[in-house]
């Protein structure tokens, strides 16, 4: 578990030693790429009773080389444990997935990915992240609102297989973030 580490205070690292690596020698954030998909699958299908919102044609979209999104993983011990997802474009960064497996969380990994990619996007001039949140998911709704999302409005309809809602959140970027992960 992560605990009281404020990343902010350790500088930022975009090659060698990752964040997460300063706090615990067998944690690592790692850029993904096309050998991920089967294990982010495996997550997804673990979280969402068996079966992956994500298919493997969506994800091979957002993992190829020539694709706007960029995906990092979270490995324990080499082994995979969740993943963020995130599309930027001039200065709106969008996480277009979050994903930890049902064994981890709870444990602070979700918060360190979101803090990881805080400081990623500011080094790429970005002023905000955006996200839609099932508006069901009241577990991850409290994640991103104690993280420092706040709401903007529902899509209605959003998610086409259930026709559930979601919830638009937006988090400003350029304010003193010190977030702690726990």
């Amino acid at each position: 578990m992560l605990s009281g580490f404020n990343f902010f205070k350790k500088p930022f690292v975009t090659e060698g030693l990752d964040l997460i690596q300063m706090v615990h020698p067998s944690h690592r954030i790692l850029r993904s790429n096309l050998t991920d998909i089967a294990i982010f699958q495996q997550i997804m299908r673990q979280i969402y009773d068996g079966k992956s919102p994500w298919s493997y044609s969506i994800f091979f979209m957002e993992l190829s080389p020539s694709s706007r999104s960029i995906y990092f993983k979270y490995l324990i011990n080499q082994q995979v444990i969740g993943f963020i997802g995130i599309r930027i474009q001039g200065i709106n960064a969008h996480i277009t997935n979050l994903a930890i497996s049902p064994h981890y969380q709870g444990q602070g990994y979700a918060k360190a990915l979101l803090t990881f990619i805080v400081q990623y996007v500011l080094k790429k001039d970005c002023h905000e992240i955006t996200l839609e949140v099932n508006r069901m998911n009241q577990r991850a709704i409290g994640l991103y609102e104690q993280f420092g999302f706040n709401q903007r409005g529902i899509k209605h309809n959003y998610y086409k297989r259930s026709g559930q809602d979601a919830i638009d959140m937006i988090y400003q970027l350029g304010c003193d973030h010190h977030v702690s992960v726990r």
